[in-house]
């Protein structure tokens, strides 16, 4: 299962996403709630936005449950190598049927709508897309939504046409 997670810096914001190890409990998401019509705005924006590609989704998409969580993560010493404080906003769990997106939900209610498309297509690459992390960087900055620390606001509302067309096209 895939995890985001969150790091506050000065102003910014930076979500990373790790690959917990399933059997030692990792990342515990408590009180799970489905909730898929506080998403359904970002997922119709994943499939029109794939679309434009000549890519539809819908059908990978609609076999995802969505879910909001109170997760606590218990980080082990590979996760905390780019950040020394984290918190888990939410990840892809392609191994459960079906697969499963959870986010925590205080996560979601402070977060901007761009901060949430954003965090919604990151771990629907995850989950409809089958995509891992890409690390790729160009001056300094990634060039996917699928960097283990997601993107910011600025750079993604900046160069949103190449983050797309890297996420839905694979273009490397």
């Amino acid at each position: 299962m895939a995890a985001c997670l969150l790091f506050n810096a000065a102003v910014m914001v930076f979500v990373a996403c790790a690959t917990p190890d399933r059997s030692s409990d990792q990342f515990v998401a408590d009180k799970i709630e489905p909730e898929a019509k506080e998403f359904g705005p970002y997922i119709k924006n994943f499939i029109d936005y794939g679309k434009k590609y000549d890519k539809d989704y819908s059908e990978e998409v609609s076999q995802i449950q969505f879910y909001f969580a109170d997760i606590k993560a218990k980080r082990g010493e590979e996760q905390a190598t780019n950040a020394a404080s984290r918190e888990v906003v939410g990840y892809c769990d392609p191994e459960e049927k079906p697969k499963a997106i959870v986010i925590d939900r205080s996560y979601w209610k402070t977060a901007s709508n761009t901060g949430k498309e954003i965090l919604i297509f990151h771990e629907l690459g995850h989950c409809a897309l089958d995509r891992d992390h890409n690390v790729k960087r160009v001056k300094d900055k990634p060039i996917s939504l699928m960097y283990p620390i997601l993107t910011d606001e600025d750079s993604y509302t900046q160069n949103k046409t190449d983050y797309l067309r890297e996420l839905f096209l694979w273009v490397r």
